[in-house]
């Protein structure tokens, strides 16, 4: 998997957080697409916390088509990840492909932390700890490239 990722991937990953969620559809629990917008900010200027929302799920493979409120949205049952795996009593998810890729990348030694962006940092450094691991890491890779199954 080595050269997996490229330069225009590096950026594309940049700003995989504006990006559409991947979500289960809660009609036919097939891949749908959750439509994000800004739901607040919150933090200081260096330290800014911009908090995203789902405004709307739409499946392809059933029709199904929801508008939610912010409120809505950030109730536990209104919508769940596609990518999303337990591993060690902790629930890891990705919010979209990616999300999921750059994970991966990271964990196979494509990215590392001395060629990562700013962006790409502070996401790594939010990770817990048992995603950082060595020992950890062909595991995780394992879980990561299965495909999605529900």
């Amino acid at each position: 998997m080595k050269g997996l990722i490229t330069m225009t991937t590096l950026s594309a990953l940049n700003a995989f957080h504006e990006e559409n969620y991947d979500v289960v559809c809660p009609k036919c629990a097939a891949k749908a697409t959750g439509k994000t917008i800004v739901n607040g900010t919150k933090g200081t200027y260096r330290w800014p916390l911009i908090r995203f929302a789902i405004s709307q799920i739409t499946c392809m493979h059933c029709g199904f088509n929801r508008q939610l409120t912010p409120m809505q949205s950030r109730q536990p049952d209104a919508w769940t990840f596609w990518y999303v795996c337990g591993f060690k009593g902790q629930r890891i998810w990705a919010i979209n492909y990616h999300h999921l890729q750059f994970m991966i990348a990271v964990l196979a030694g494509e990215i590392t932390e001395s060629n990562m962006s700013l962006y790409q940092l502070a996401l790594y450094e939010a990770w817990p700890d048992t995603l950082k691991l060595k020992k950890n890491r062909q595991e995780l890779l394992r879980l990561f490239r299965q495909p999605a199954t529900r």
